[in-house]
């Protein structure tokens, strides 16, 4: 898929969720926060650096769990944050970054992963 500078934001982040959400919760690098309510995932690749999120929200009468995925490149600001549900771009600064996503899409395609994580649900986003 190409993306150009006049992309709709919305459509690079949902490319963005579907291709990374699956590549963090396989290969990152569970952290603490220091928060029982949260688990994150870290992955550096290409420069740049993931991160997912989850966390609950104890709010009564539910408890929502709520994710998020931020990416920055290494030493740099944030770049692009996601949260769901609902799906909503929290911010979005385009740039160098988008062409690295777009690569690593292309590697992981050529490397055919083989193993889909289609059926859980956080990855239709």
């Amino acid at each position: 898929m190409e993306f150009t500078v006049r992309t709709n934001r919305i459509e690079f982040a949902k490319f963005a969720v579907g291709l990374l959400l699956p590549l963090v919760e396989q290969r990152g690098v569970p952290l603490s926060l220091g928060n029982p309510c949260m688990e994150s995932l870290e992955l550096k690749i290409n420069g740049l650096v993931f991160m997912r999120s989850q966390f609950i929200v104890h709010e009564w009468p539910s408890r929502e769990r709520l994710l998020l995925l931020d990416i920055w490149p290494v030493g740099g600001n944030k770049v692009l944050s996601v949260s769901t549900p609902p799906f909503k771009v929290v911010s979005f600064k385009p740039g160098a970054w988008m062409d690295l996503v777009t690569a690593l899409a292309g590697q992981t395609s050529m490397a055919g992963s083989g193993e889909s994580r289609s059926d859980d649900p956080r990855a239709r986003l």
